[in-house]
């Protein structure tokens, strides 16, 4: 390492083998952008992702030797500290991914159309390509994985390769039932299934208030068949006797959205599962297809017509929300104006109150004809 250059926490599978890395440069198979990927011969391809800590809360690395090292690293010397918080995670990458866009192109027609040895054909595939391609074709791992999207044949006791889009279809349909099926992030769980299938809380406290309802008209009915004696009243309506009275079927309740059944959360999880993949490893080209392909093998009907009513109950709740804000700031605008007339009222009545005797008895006088004071203090004409 060189000594002008700070280390980097990179932290590796357990599985892999400290020895025989490589970083090498490959375009990004959804974006095309040259990407830093770790290799392995025998462990294959490993996506180097990059933690940063947020800049509210910075963080930095303390390093120390071991304690049983005798003569640490020269670059290690007694200790470091590395100003730069950030860390890599490398995680096990299907080296299927990188390929896709070789194998197959953009265009119908496929750059392959012939059997041919593994060798040729990851020749034929990566020629003129950009990236440190050499790496991924000495892999072990790399023929196992293009073996599964392509048909073979045995030629002079060798196996010849030709891609196949049908091979490929159903390899990410494989891959997007397992994710849904195994468990999804609990941070994708959340964000993805959780929130987008949540009932507005409207419609679970007026779940809970029919609930409450309904608990305390049985109550009710109990209590009348024991009032009247005979069979015990959890019995009677239980046999349906015409004597008890019934709640009136008059006052039907609305119909609520009822929590989503696992068949509905599966296909979210498969939806979101695809669209993680297809943003994340797949060419725009492939990711459509894939699409298409998802849709063709379930009916995702029941999901789209749930949170199109999620939607609709939302919009509704929104707008009885707004309809609410409204006529309040209406009933505020008439209650300042009610106080704004009491005051006038009021004062009024007030400056009524403050009128002296003499002022109140002058008021009752007649003064028809009686001139005003200020006309004895005119001058008189000349």
């Amino acid at each position: 390492m060189s000594p002008n250059k700070p280390p980097h926490i990179i932290l590796l599978p357990s599985t892999v083998p400290s020895t025989d890395l490589k970083i090498i440069t490959l375009p990004h198979p959804h974006t095309l952008v040259p990407t830093r990927y770790l290799v392995h011969p025998t462990h294959g391809l490993h996506e180097i992702i990059k933690l940063t800590a947020p800049t509210s809360t910075p963080r930095s690395w303390l390093l120390t030797p071991p304690s049983k090292l005798s003569s640490p690293p020269k670059w290690l010397r007694n200790g470091q500290i590395l100003q730069d918080g950030s860390m890599y995670i490398c995680t096990l990458m299907d080296p299927l991914f990188v390929l896709l866009p070789r194998l197959f192109p953009t265009g119908a027609v496929d750059v392959v159309n012939m059997f041919l040895p593994v060798d040729d054909l990851l020749e034929e595939i990566t020629k003129g390509e950009e990236g440190d391609w050499e790496f991924v074709i000495k892999s072990q791992v790399t023929e196992r994985r293009l073996a599964a999207v392509c048909e073979s044949v045995d030629i002079g006791g060798r196996k010849a390769y030709k891609p196949s889009r049908e091979k490929l279809l159903k390899v990410l349909h494989g891959k997007c039932v397992r994710m849904a099926r195994g468990e999804l992030p609990a941070t994708m769980e959340e964000e993805f299934v959780r929130k987008p299938l949540a009932r507005p809380v409207a419609e679970i406290m007026a779940e809970l208030a029919e609930e409450r309802e309904g608990a305390r008209s049985v109550k009710e009915l109990e209590d009348n068949v024991g009032e009247r004696g005979g069979v015990d009243g959890t019995e009677a309506i239980r046999m349906g006797s015409p004597a008890l009275p019934t709640p009136s079927d008059s006052q039907s309740r609305q119909p609520r959205l009822a929590e989503a059944s696992l068949e509905i959360s599966d296909l979210l999880r498969i939806r979101v599962a695809s669209e993680f993949i297809s943003n994340s490893y797949l060419p725009v080209c492939l990711a459509e297809v894939l699409s298409d392909c998802l849709r063709k093998s379930h009916d995702f009907t029941p999901l789209d017509n749930y949170l199109a009513e999620l939607v609709k109950i939302r919009q509704e709740a929104t707008a009885a929300r707004n309809d609410y804000t409204l006529k309040r700031s209406h009933s505020n605008e008439e209650i300042v104006d009610r106080k704004r007339r009491k005051k006038e009222v009021e004062a009024v009545e007030k400056k009524k109150r403050n009128v002296s005797r003499a002022a109140k008895e002058l008021q009752m006088v007649d003064k028809k004809g009686m001139p005003k004071l200020t006309a004895f203090f005119k001058k008189k004409a000349a």
